[in-house]
């Protein structure tokens, strides 16, 4: 009677108490037949690969952009005809690596833990440059002495395709891209070792045929 009468009175503490048991009991089961995480190669290629599309550098510029035109058949520069047009336009180019292609391969110790990583991609390369059509500042426009002969509108865009150009042209001379496989090299490095461990052995290797893989 008394053991019935405990119950009675304690029944809402008996009930909690039974409920934590089974659910420790659970969870305990769950931990010890849980299924380890496969760390796979094409685990690691989509964790890398928001890292690797960043860009290596941001190649800013000021373009200065000029045109001389007599606007007459024998070339003859003249106050009637001639135009002239000089300004300068800001832009800046993205350098970076195309990592859609990119290849991973993993070594594994003994116990299954990750031992050595190798990464294959192409090298950084530069990227189309971005002018800022805001930043345009005209210093000089002559359009003839009736104002006839301003610069045509195929005038100015030849005027920012050659800006475009001249552009590349200087960042391929920098040694910039040179440069940016290192860089390339350092962030991948970095980010691997932080993800994985730093004991994890990183190989980051460049060939520009995987350009042309879908």
């Amino acid at each position: 009677m008394h053991i019935i009468r405990f119950i009675k009175n304690n029944l809402i503490t008996c009930v909690l108490g039974l409920l934590l048991i089974i659910s420790v009991g659970s969870n305990a089961w769950l931990f010890l037949t849980r299924n380890p995480t496969t760390i796979t190669d094409d685990t690691i290629r989509e964790e890398v690969i928001p890292i690797a599309k960043l860009g290596t550098y941001e190649y800013n510029f000021t373009e200065l952009m000029f045109l001389d035109k007599a606007n007459n058949p024998i070339g003859w520069k003249n106050p009637i005809t001639s135009s002239r047009y000089l300004a300068t336009i800001d832009g800046d180019v993205l350098i970076g690596v195309d990592a859609e292609n990119m290849k991973i391969k993993t070594s594994r110790g003994a116990e299954g833990g990750l031992t050595s990583i190798q990464i294959t991609l192409p090298h950084p390369q530069a990227g189309n440059p971005n002018l800022h059509q805001d930043t345009l500042v005209k210093y000089v426009e002559d359009k003839g002495i009736f104002d006839w002969f301003k610069p045509s509108t195929d005038d100015l865009n030849e005027l920012l395709r050659v800006a475009e150009s001249n552009q590349l042209e200087k960042i391929e001379a920098s040694g910039l891209l040179e440069e940016s496989d290192k860089r390339m090299t350092e962030l991948l490095t970095s980010f691997i070792k932080s993800t994985y461990g730093k004991d994890v052995f990183v190989d980051v290797e460049f060939d520009d045929s995987l350009l042309g893989e879908e």
